[in-house]
């Protein structure tokens, strides 16, 4: 805890990131964990009214190389799924440049969090009313790519039943240290 508070102590106090602190802002990002970005992100809520992306545009400007970094791994760290079904919508406003892209994520998330990214997508409504597979498969044109990608779709919870049998068993030492 005394090193997010470190960080913290740091992102807060500075006015300027410019040079060395520049790199110590964006590696205190892309150096840590998912769960120290998590915590961290906590901590700055209670000393700060801004969120840590609005933070970051603040600081480094909303066109910043080193702030896309940062706002990146934030979005990451604080919502996987939600930031995998934004990329995913955002990919697909051009699918015959992206199609490739797009199926990377779902090849990369299928075992992961594919099911979870699909309840997402459904959630906050990105699909204007479609849910992830009719999305796809309409952004396709029924292509082979759309039907294989529907299909894994159909098959992504087939993982999370595994990932439930395997969770019973616990919190792993990592994680109740975490907690």
């Amino acid at each position: 805890m005394s090193k997010i508070n470190e960080d913290l102590n740091f992102v807060l106090t500075n006015k300027n990131f410019k040079g060395e602190t520049k790199e110590r802002l964006v590696l205190i990002f892309t150096a840590n964990s998912v769960q120290f970005i998590k915590v961290l992100n906590e901590q700055f809520k209670l000393k700060s009214k801004d969120s840590l992306e609005k933070f970051i545009d603040k600081k480094l400007g909303p066109k910043s190389t080193a702030g896309h970094f940062c706002k990146t791994r934030i979005q990451y760290a604080l919502d996987t799924s939600d930031y995998y079904a934004k990329k995913i919508r955002d990919l697909g406003k051009n699918w015959k440049r992206n199609q490739k892209a797009i199926s990377d994520i779902f090849l990369q998330r299928m075992e992961t969090d594919l099911d979870l990214i699909k309840r997402t997508w459904v959630v906050k409504k990105y699909g204007d009313g479609k849910d992830l597979k009719t999305w796809i498969v309409n952004k396709s044109s029924g292509s082979k790519s759309g039907y294989f990608l529907a299909k894994m779709l159909d098959n992504c919870g087939r993982y999370a039943e595994f990932q439930k049998k395997d969770s019973k068993a616990g919190p792993s030492k990592f994680e109740k240290m975490m907690m």
